[in-house]
């Protein structure tokens, strides 16, 4: 089990601020799931060196300098993390 509160940390952000993308790469289809912070870059630094802890695998990092600030990461979580995303994902769909 990982450190709860890394997995809690990430769970937080990808609950205000988520979304899943399916995205194809050379013919795989992969559900790559995206965080997006406004104006909290010490957030997002915190955010990707935990991701990279917990061995996520990151595909795109995106600072966007438009109004707000905006920091985006965009990553394939591993199987644990993912079940947890999905369950947020689902109950925000439900709601």
């Amino acid at each position: 089990m990982k450190n709860i509160l890394t997995l809690c940390f990430v769970f937080l952000s990808f609950s205000l601020n988520a979304q899943e993308i399916d995205k194809i790469y050379g013919g795989d289809q992969y559900e790559v799931y995206e965080i997006s912070v406004s104006n909290a870059q010490h957030q997002f630094e915190v955010l990707k060196s935990i991701l990279k802890e917990l061995g996520v695998y990151t595909i795109k990092e995106e600072i966007w300098n438009k109004i707000p600030v905006t920091f985006h990461i965009k990553f394939l979580p591993d199987d644990e993390l993912k079940i947890l995303l999905d369950k947020e994902l689902a109950y925000q769909n439900n709601n």
